[in-house]
């Protein structure tokens, strides 16, 4: 999209504004991948965006990506409910699974996307 292309060629310090990194979630999730590390960090900005994109997930700080406990809170608030966030947690966190809901645990495609992305998984 034309918003999600022009954030590519901000001045770089529009990659520490909140503001700007919100508005690009809503187009693409990979935009957080562009946000300054301070922000990838931040576990309260990571929570908010997840709820603005699930695929962010997959570009928060990889401190983050390896805490299980934060993981597992990110699910939870998610009630287990939202693929792409489990998808994404369980690359991180194979036993992760048992937090998604058991619509999602007993889909027989899901289950073999995210064994393909962490064997953990079963």
């Amino acid at each position: 999209s034309q918003s999600a292309a022009a954030f590519d060629f901000a001045a770089p310090e529009m990659r520490g504004e909140r503001d700007v990194i919100r508005v690009a979630l809503r187009r693409r999730a990979c935009a957080l991948q562009d946000a300054s590390e301070e922000i990838r960090e931040d576990r309260a900005f990571i929570s908010e965006a997840l709820q603005i994109n699930t695929g962010a997930l997959a570009f928060a700080a990889e401190s983050l990506l390896h805490d299980a406990a934060f993981l597992k809170e990110m699910m939870a608030a998610s009630g287990g409910e939202s693929r792409d966030l489990v998808l994404a947690a369980v690359k991180y966190d194979g036993k992760l699974l048992q937090f998604a809901t058991e619509e999602l645990r007993a889909d027989r495609m899901f289950i073999l996307q995210c064994a393909a992305q962490n064997g953990e998984t079963l």
